[in-house]
């Protein structure tokens, strides 16, 4: 795994951190984990916080090409699995595909079909159910 980064992100991902309490973070190879120690008052903040299932979250399926918008989801809400097809950008006679960027429930059409989509344009909302 490659890991790049430059001194302003860790320093702001650190600024951040110290805001919610965090006193420690760790990053450990081989295993890839990731260690966080938190400030007494932060770890009972979190006691009080609610158990239970986190809510849902939202990821959008965007266009990585431009090109006419042609969905291939006929109705909604619809389970995907990452990878799966959800529309076609045609650009004269090039065809690229859309596709999902994760398992989830697509839940709303963003683009209107045969309207023109520029890159990084959203098409799709996803749940994912996190």
């Amino acid at each position: 795994m490659e890991m790049t980064s430059d001194l302003r992100t860790l320093e702001d991902i650190l600024a951040v951190s110290r805001r919610f309490g965090v006193t420690a973070l760790a990053y450990g190879l081989p295993d890839d984990r990731i260690e966080l120690r938190f400030t007494e008052a932060a770890t009972a903040i979190a006691e009080d916080l609610p158990a239970g299932r986190p809510a849902d979250a939202a990821v959008f399926a965007t266009a990585e090409t431009p090109g006419l918008f042609k969905p291939q989801i006929t109705e909604l809400p619809q389970a995907v699995s990452k990878g799966d097809i959800l529309a076609f950008l045609t650009a004269g006679p090039v065809r690229n595909t859309l596709t999902a960027p994760c398992d989830g429930t697509v839940t709303e059409q963003l683009a209107e079909a045969d309207s023109l989509l520029g890159w990084g344009s959203p098409a799709f909302k996803i749940t994912t159910g996190a």
